[in-house]
């Protein structure tokens, strides 16, 4: 795994940061959580790279709030998406 940062999707509506945060933080050090939209989709960024996969690990598939998690490192935008966004 090459970054600290993870996509987490899939997750109930009524989810907050903080619970994100005290979710991710059994596995380590959470240094910044960001949820995207209301339908479940966020970032989780820790400290160390070596957390962060310990936490994709344990935390990918799992069940929380009734729903089944998808967590998976976060791959940065690609040079050519960043010129189609700035297109829109």
């Amino acid at each position: 795994m090459g970054s600290s940062r993870m996509m987490v999707t899939n997750f109930d509506i009524s989810t907050t940061e903080e619970d994100l945060k005290e979710l991710f933080s059994v596995h380590g050090r959470v240094r910044q959580v960001e949820i995207v939209n209301a339908k479940g989709l966020g970032f989780v960024e820790m400290f160390k790279k070596s957390e962060a996969k310990k936490a994709v690990e344990a935390l990918n598939g799992s069940e929380f709030k009734s729903s089944v998690l998808k967590v998976q490192e976060a791959r940065p935008f690609s040079d050519s998406a960043r010129r189609r966004r700035k297109r829109r």
